[in-house]
């Protein structure tokens, strides 16, 4: 045991000691400050990082729980996505990756290991995101002049196939969104609320530049993993970089005192009201850019409200704090404001990807 003790504790150093590796958790072999930084001031905690990735966690369980996958296939999820990071982690650090490495830097066995390299290395070519084809698709409808009045941003009611040169549906989805199928993406966005069948034209419109995706449909579900992937890894890169300046944005403002429920749906209403134009703004900015060579980014920004649970028993009295003082010039948030979910000019959820003809 001893030896076997010594070959592990080998394995895990390195001469510019980029990864330190600890052994407090027993059979897990933790990676304590996996990153080369050392400038920062504080040490990462692992304790406190575990707790948090465990509280992320819950919302995720619960629909997959919904959704019957049970804990087994979610736990050979979670192995498979852990060795993907361990070996993104050694590539960043320039280290060899080898069974053995993976399995001391992971906690799992060696056969393990093999099963999940050996799966990965199977696996075909990832299935066409069908989200970035319809975002691209609605970007265009409300944009290019082809298909648009650009003038007042609205969109032509186009038939669903002409005779070629002539701009149609059809055409569209055809510059656009090239690996979906028109009769089935149409289908998609009358679904998903962004465009509708005129009964008295026989044309289609483009109702909203937002697509809804239905809950636990193939689209929601990317929408879900593109969203949490991007935010994680802003943390991420954040944590990462120690010049605050060149972080990436990451901001949040919320209430620090309860407020009723009225005051809740009106600054639901206030956050749609007013991030929508934002984030519009930003995607007509993102039009205007000249396409560059492939570099396998993509830039992008989500804003997003919520709800933030706090443990409290239910009858008992609390300390209300004094309310603030408004600052000077600022409205605040109307509580008389209506929800506008059905209105054109006001979509609940805009989702823009900035590929240049879907590419």
């Amino acid at each position: 045991m001893q030896q076997s003790a010594h070959q592990a504790h080998e394995l895990c150093v390195n001469d510019n000691k980029q990864l330190v590796i600890t052994t407090r958790k027993g059979s897990l072999c933790d990676v304590a400050h996996n990153n080369q930084n050392i400038e920062l001031a504080a040490p990462t905690d692992a304790d406190a990082l575990a707790d948090a990735i465990e509280s992320l966690f819950q919302p995720l369980a619960r629909m997959l729980v919904r959704q019957g996958v049970g804990a087994r296939s979610t736990l050979a999820l979670i192995k498979r996505a852990y060795v993907s990071a361990t070996i993104d982690v050694l590539k960043e650090r320039n280290l060899p990756i080898t069974a053995a490495r993976l399995s001391v830097f992971t906690g799992l066995t060696s056969k393990e290991i093999d099963n999940i390299t050996d799966s990965a290395g199977r696996a075909g070519d990832p299935a066409p995101n069908s989200l970035t084809d319809l975002a691209a698709l609605l970007t265009a409808w409300h944009e290019d002049s082809r298909y648009a009045f650009t003038l007042a941003g609205t969109p032509y009611e186009l038939d669903y196939d002409v005779a070629s040169g002539k701009p149609s549906f059809t055409a569209l989805v055809r510059e656009f969104a090239p690996r979906c199928d028109p009769a089935e993406l149409l289908q998609e966005l009358i679904r998903g609320g962004a465009a509708r069948i005129n009964p008295e034209t026989n044309r289609i419109q483009a109702v909203s530049r937002a697509f809804i995706s239905q809950p636990y449909s193939q689209a929601s579900v990317k929408r879900l993993e593109r969203l949490l992937r991007n935010f994680t890894d802003t943390l991420y890169a954040n944590f990462q970089t120690p010049e605050v300046d060149a972080r990436r944005f990451d901001r949040n403002v919320i209430a620090d005192f309860a407020i009723d429920e009225d005051a809740e749906e009106a600054f639901r209403v206030a956050v749609r009201t007013h991030a929508q134009p934002f984030l519009e703004s930003l995607d007509k900015w993102l039009q205007e850019q000249p396409p560059a060579a492939e570099n396998g980014r993509r830039v992008g920004v989500a804003v997003f409200g919520f709800l933030e649970p706090r443990e409290y028993t239910e009858g008992t009295r609390s300390n209300v704090p004094q309310r603030p003082k408004r600052l000077p010039d600022f409205p605040g948030v109307d509580r008389r404001a209506k929800d506008t979910r059905d209105s054109v000019e006001q979509p609940s959820v805009i989702d823009l990807v900035k590929d240049h003809k879907g590419t």
